[in-house]
């Protein structure tokens, strides 16, 4: 008897919904970066510094406004997507 290493089970997806998935991504237009200006942000430093709060940062991830990556376990908001909110406001 051989032993396989498990691999971590993921939902199967056909495979328009996995390019859909992958489509309904929100990517950020290329922004200039200020030396100061972070990569990303932790929910709470997002929502202080676009003056919202945690729940609202919620809701525009769920609403797909806001791309999230996770570093360590960690939801870190890319700061790109969060400067692309502000600017389509223009």
């Amino acid at each position: 008897m051989t032993t396989q290493a498990l691999q971590p089970k993921s939902p199967i997806l056909p495979n328009a919904s996995r390019s859909a998935a992958r489509r309904s991504r929100v990517s950020a237009p290329p922004v200039a970066l200020a030396k100061d200006e972070p990569l990303g942000y932790r929910i709470n430093d997002a929502g202080r510094a676009a003056g919202i709060g945690r729940t609202s940062i919620y809701k525009l991830i769920a609403e797909g406004k806001l791309e999230v990556v996770k570093v360590a376990g960690r939801s870190i908001i890319v700061g790109a997507s969060l400067r692309a909110l502000f600017d389509v406001s223009r």
